[in-house]
């Protein structure tokens, strides 16, 4: 659920008029903590996740000689597999097990 729809559905914005300040400051408060949220610690942020791994993995393949690839990307590989994998890109996920 994206930010936008959670600041809606916490905001109560509605037709029944302005919510109640109640209603305003839980919505702050979520929208903080979802802005604070650590992908890499918090298990539903798997898109956010894959991200990182990706990026560590390209660091990773650049360098890394290609003797040292196989060994040495199996670890960043398999997280950004995974992270794939559990966000909903199987597809993704599948090419980059593969090269596992």
């Amino acid at each position: 659920m994206s930010v936008l729809s959670l600041f809606i559905v916490f905001t109560g914005i509605s037709s029944f008029g302005a919510p109640a300040p109640s209603t305003r400051r839980m919505s702050e408060r979520l929208l903080k903590i979802a802005a604070e949220a650590d992908p890499m610690e918090t298990l539903f942020l798997n898109r956010e996740a894959a991200e990182i791994f990706g990026r560590q993995l390209q660091a990773a393949l650049a360098q890394n000689s290609p003797e040292d690839r196989s060994t040495k990307l199996v670890g960043p590989r398999f997280r950004y597999a995974l992270e794939l994998l559990n966000s909903g890109e199987s597809e993704k996920a599948i090419a980059q097990f593969r090269l596992l």
